[in-house]
């Protein structure tokens, strides 16, 4: 037998089933979509804002922006837009779309997303407050001692009002008094530091639109009395410099809220060394 020849064969029989094994590869997968129409990526074709519109002051909307893409579909894409107010005064927006009205009047609010931009116009209303007002205590911070022995204590007569724009206003306070008299009220005794209570309140709706307040009067008598004897007479000294002084505080409506709330004070001078400061707090509930 010719063991050449039969290598020989057996090579190329070897050579023969390689050959067919390589032309039986696996296909290759196909490349997935990427979404949309055709396999393309979604495309951003516009931006719609929704969400309460209308606002008080003080008030806040959470706005939604939505992007509406090419293949259809839609996203909420508020926290991946730009967020812009065209009046900062009359309210804010922040970078999620949360809007803060600040005083009475409209801003357009727009949120832009992959160069679409959607568009609204907030109203902002004017709010309606109701204000409470109470006198908490009046604490005489010096006595006018002018006499030759000192005093240590003042009379004071005083008068707390609240007064709105209009006019309205109430008395929340009044003590009265007369230098001199032994039969008429004698109004607050008061040490020096030494504070006493006049506890009572007022309470006002107001409408929040800007340019409201509510102006808070002060106004005080001081005078100083004592008995001085020259005999055979006696006779009542007293010292009234600060005579009818007033003073006057407002609580003002600005960015959505009034000005000065909780503890507040008022102080009264005179030319002398002798005063008297008002303790009061003011609230406000949103109607």
């Amino acid at each position: 037998m010719d063991y050449t020849m039969v290598r020989r064969i057996a090579v190329v029989g070897v050579l023969a089933l390689l050959a067919g094994a390589c032309s039986d590869s696996p296909t290759s997968p196909s490349t997935p979509s990427t979404g949309g129409t055709g396999g393309t990526t979604a495309t951003v074709t516009s931006v719609t804002i929704t969400g309460s519109l209308a606002v008080s002051e003080g008030g806040t909307s959470q706005l939604v922006a939505t992007a509406n893409l090419s293949d259809g579909t839609s996203q909420n894409v508020s926290a991946q837009s730009v967020w812009v107010s065209t009046d900062t005064t009359v309210a804010t927006v922040s970078a999620t779309g949360l809007v803060t009205a600040l005083k009475t009047g409209s801003t357009d609010i727009s949120a832009t997303h992959r160069s679409q931009t959607g568009k609204v116009t907030l109203q902002v209303a004017a709010a309606t407050f109701r204000l409470t007002v109470s006198g908490m205590s009046v604490t005489a911070l010096n006595t006018c001692d002018d006499f030759t022995q000192g005093l240590t204590n003042g009379e004071f007569a005083i008068r707390v009002r609240a007064i709105t724009p209009s006019g309205a206003q109430t008395t929340l306070a009044t003590t009265t008094g007369y230098p001199g008299s032994t039969t008429s009220p004698r109004g607050l005794n008061l040490a020096k530091n030494q504070a006493r209570s006049v506890g009572s309140s007022g309470t006002f709706t107001l409408n929040g639109a800007s340019g409201q307040s509510l102006r808070i009067q002060f106004s005080a008598t001081e005078w100083d009395e004592q008995i001085v004897i020259f005999p055979p007479s006696i006779r009542w000294i007293h010292d009234s410099r600060m005579s009818d002084r007033s003073s006057n505080r407002t609580h003002s409506f600005t960015n959505g809220n009034f000005s000065s709330l909780g503890p507040n004070s008022i102080t009264i001078g005179s030319s002398g060394s002798c005063g008297i400061r008002l303790n009061y707090t003011v609230s406000a509930v949103k109607q």
